[in-house]
């Protein structure tokens, strides 16, 4: 049932952001390296609609008693996992191509390599569906055959492989995660009116970052741990029924609960379905409303400063965003947006900023 209401209320909000708004669930344009790299907000929803779907067919299959061929209820059984994980690795992919970003903004050292940051990223998205989906099926297959001794060895590494992935995801999760709040927090110390609307966007952005953060990293870690459970007391744990449905109730309802709980720290906050990038879009949107009033201190956090940056020679591409100790002064462009908030998107200054 949740995970029927999940589609519907999801589904309302990809049509909302990606047909209405005009934002792609994934960006080419500025991925280096043929990188396609995914928006956080988008891509979390989308993937974790295909795994609310798929996990809807499942039980359908179960409930009906449909295509009972034990090989492919297996396949069929570990896929929309896998699509979870994914719709959390896209969100990591996000946030973390967001502190490489504005890490060169506030002169950090932070994620200095995007390459290294686009191979981790599309590893952990591709390799839960090759390994897993292996072990789940070679597991199928033996045990069709009546060898329950490889069957049990394929079980038990899909396992420790759900354990493995989970609590690496959760633990970039946190160490990005962690990271970007401290940028907004930064950038929310820079503000000189606490009632201005930037000083409201980035407290949204904070928000709904440790929002995301907390839920994921929850559902990952619970996840992990069941199934580590899983993969050590296995037999013991069949034999104790009571104990094995709890532990299975957690696992069924803990990528479902975390889905629902992500949409709702987004549909609660009052910018959420503003025409940002992702969560993180607060971000620039705060330097783009300095840079259109042109009145940074000298003596902040980031030494940003104060004169007004002519876009025109710096070379960027139509979008505004805060250059860091700029020699050159200038003029506002015809088009600025005195707002600062239009086409917001994850501070780019790796495409934008032309050396």
């Amino acid at each position: 049932m949740y995970m029927y209401i999940y589609i519907c209320i999801v589904g309302g909000l990809l049509i909302y952001r990606v047909a209405y708004k005009q934002m792609s669930i994934f960006d080419y344009s500025r991925s280096p390296r043929h990188f396609a790299r995914p928006r956080p907000i988008e891509s979390l929803l989308f993937f974790g609609t295909i795994f609310n779907f798929l996990r809807a067919i499942d039980a359908a299959l179960i409930v009906t008693d449909a295509l009972s061929n034990k090989i492919f209820r297996a396949f069929f059984y570990e896929l929309p996992w896998q699509f979870g994980i994914c719709a959390f690795t896209c969100y990591l992919y996000g946030i973390a191509h967001t502190v490489s970003h504005s890490s060169k903004v506030i002169q950090n050292n932070w994620f200095k390599s995007l390459i290294l940051i686009d191979i981790s990223c599309t590893a952990m998205l591709i390799l839960p569906f090759i390994s897993n989906n292996i072990c789940s099926i070679a597991a199928a297959i033996y045990a069709e055959r009546g060898d329950l001794v490889k069957a049990k060895i394929f079980t038990d590494t899909l396992y420790f492989f759900w354990t493995f992935y989970c609590f690496i995801l959760a633990s970039w999760i946190v160490f990005a995660g962690l990271r970007l709040l401290k940028i907004l927090r930064h950038h929310l110390d820079n503000q000189h009116d606490p009632e201005g609307s930037t000083v409201h966007k980035i407290k949204n952005g904070l928000f709904k970052v440790k929002m995301i953060m907390s839920i994921s990293v929850t559902s990952l870690l619970v996840f992990s741990f069941v199934k580590c459970i899983y993969g050590i007391f296995r037999v013991k744990l069949l034999l104790h029924s009571e104990f094995n449905l709890a532990l299975a109730c957690i696992w069924t309802f803990d990528g479902t609960l975390a889905s629902m709980l992500v949409v709702v720290s987004l549909l609660i906050t009052p910018k959420a379905l503003s025409p940002l990038d992702s969560s993180s879009g607060e971000l620039e949107s705060s330097s783009q409303s300095d840079f259109s009033r042109g009145r940074l201190s000298n003596n902040t956090k980031g030494g940003f400063s104060r004169s007004r940056d002519t876009i025109s020679k710096n070379g960027f591409r139509g979008r505004e965003v805060l250059v860091p100790e700029s020699p050159y002064h200038g003029e506002y462009p015809a088009n600025f947006n005195q707002s600062g908030v239009s086409e917001a998107h994850l501070i780019p200054l790796s495409q934008d900023i032309k050396s």
